[in-house]
């Protein structure tokens, strides 16, 4: 019950928590393995959908930060 609370401690136990499952990492996996699985239906689908448009697209979502 550490999560969403604002005393320093809980915080830096979640922040160590965080970083001891490596969630960073794994997410910068999944969101590589998404954009390449991503570009390759775009690829497949080149005859029917614009496909520059969504190449575009999916790089100005790609690795963006909030």
């Amino acid at each position: 019950v550490n999560y969403g609370q604002s005393d320093p401690g809980k915080t830096a136990l979640v922040k160590a928590l965080y970083n001891e499952l490596d969630l960073r990492g794994a997410y910068t996996q999944y969101e590589e393995q998404s954009y390449q699985r991503l570009r390759e239906l775009i690829t497949q689908h080149s005859s029917t959908l614009p496909q520059d448009v969504f190449l575009q697209f999916a790089q100005k979502i790609y690795k963006r930060e909030k």
